[in-house]
């Protein structure tokens, strides 16, 4: 179906969740971030912004990293990530960080610089000096989230949203999601925090993840989901991985999951009925014992062919080839 599992509790633990926690960037939406506009700051050059933007995103695995491929030239030195917040470097002995506005500022101890606009997500470059400039970026919504949450939310599961995006386009998302839950600017530490709050109340949690910083909540949830796309260490630290990246499998392996634990209930009455009415009726001579064998062998061949109606299960999630993954197109940012 497109869903590997890497933990024996998966299926169980799907049948019995009642939440199910979405981060944003790459999980709702497909994670291949671009640079729709470039503003910058202080007399700063949009090419040398992008370029200084580059330099840190070099070694960076996260989507926001690879918008900024089209103008890598060099990497910048003394790199530190700060998990969910930023990126900090040094380009000829200048410290410079990249990311949301309140850590890029610390830096400088400057106030943070009004925002372009409240519509799109934004990302601020600065160094020791002040702000340079800020990147909108635009990501798109997987094709099949919308009917994968109506879907989910059909089944009983609460929904909601935990991410460290801070931009108006996380509300944005979501009413077009229809979600009503959003958890937004928050640390790995706080993602742990809320994921901790709803288990302490009896909440059975599914976390389904893709980047570095979901790592603690991936391990913390009583059951963790990766993208397929996700970073080695987010599928090597989830329980699952959804290795097809459609959100629609998740929905049907929740299905698989209930139907499954059904069944394992079936088979156990069915088994222990037979063994309550055929052994004391063979062993006080009721019927011949060839008969008790021969409904051993039944109740065997029943028990199997029950198991066996999972395989008819419909599925809504349709394969997807690589080949039919498109690649991203590098774009030009505006000024």
């Amino acid at each position: 179906m497109g869903l590997l599992i890497t933990r024996g509790h998966v299926l169980e633990s799907f049948s019995k969740a009642t939440h199910i926690i979405f981060d944003k960037t790459g999980t709702l939406t497909e994670g291949r971030l671009a640079i729709q506009e470039t503003h910058p700051l202080n007399g700063t050059s949009s090419a040398d912004a992008l370029m200084w933007g580059a330099a840190l995103e070099a070694l960076s695995e996260h989507p926001i990293g690879r918008a900024f491929t089209p103008w890598y030239c060099f990497s910048a030195d003394a790199i530190e990530n700060c998990v969910g917040q930023g990126i900090q470097g040094k380009i000829k002995g200048v410290a410079y960080r990249i990311g949301t506005p309140k850590y890029v500022m610390a830096l400088s101890g400057q106030e943070i610089p009004a925002m372009p606009d409240e519509l799109r997500q934004w990302i601020l470059l600065g160094n020791e000096q002040g702000a340079l400039a800020w990147f909108a970026l635009d990501d798109q919504i997987r094709r099949e989230t919308r009917q994968a949450i109506q879907k989910i939310k059909s089944l009983g599961l609460s929904v909601e949203i935990l991410t460290g995006d801070t931009s108006p386009a996380v509300q944005r998302i979501a009413e077009k999601l229809d979600i009503q839950i959003i958890n937004s600017g928050m640390s790995p530490e706080q993602k742990l925090e809320r994921i901790n709050q709803l288990q302490s109340e009896g909440k059975q949690t599914i976390m389904v993840g893709d980047g570095i910083n979901d790592i603690p909540v991936l391990v913390g949830a009583q059951t963790s989901v990766s993208m397929g796309a996700a970073t080695d260490l987010a599928k090597t630290n989830a329980d699952a991985v959804l290795t097809n990246n459609n959100l629609l499998t998740l929905a049907d392996s929740i299905v698989m999951a209930r139907k499954t634990r059904r069944i394992i209930k079936e088979n156990l009455a069915l088994s222990i009925g037979y063994n309550i009415i055929a052994l004391p009726a063979a062993s006080m001579g009721l019927i011949a014992p060839y008969i008790a064998a021969i409904g051993m062998t039944a109740s065997s061949l029943v028990v199997t062919g029950n198991a066996m109606r999972l395989s008819r299960l419909p599925k809504t999630a349709k394969p997807v080839s690589e080949t039919s993954i498109k690649k991203p197109a590098n774009v030009n940012a505006g000024t």
